[in-house]
């Protein structure tokens, strides 16, 4: 049986960008493709919508209304 063991090359300290020199939004400790400002109202704090390229954007609406208590019918 072979041994299979990792060598510790070099530590990770910062993920790659985008491309083009802009860095990935991180919220709540994930990275994410997108991030959106949402204005709820007229003296209403705005808030961030994480948005990943691949993902489903109902979904995502969905999940992100139910997280911050918002309705999700208008």
């Amino acid at each position: 049986m072979m041994n299979q063991t990792w060598d510790k090359i070099r530590e990770v300290t910062d993920g790659p960008d985008d491309g083009n020199g802009m860095k990935r939004p991180v919220f709540d400790g994930v990275q994410y493709d997108y991030e959106f400002d949402v204005d709820i109202g007229e003296g209403e704090p705005i808030l961030k919508l994480p948005y990943n390229r691949l993902d489903n954007a109902y979904d995502t609406a969905d999940k992100w209304l139910l997280k911050e208590n918002l309705p999700t019918s208008g």
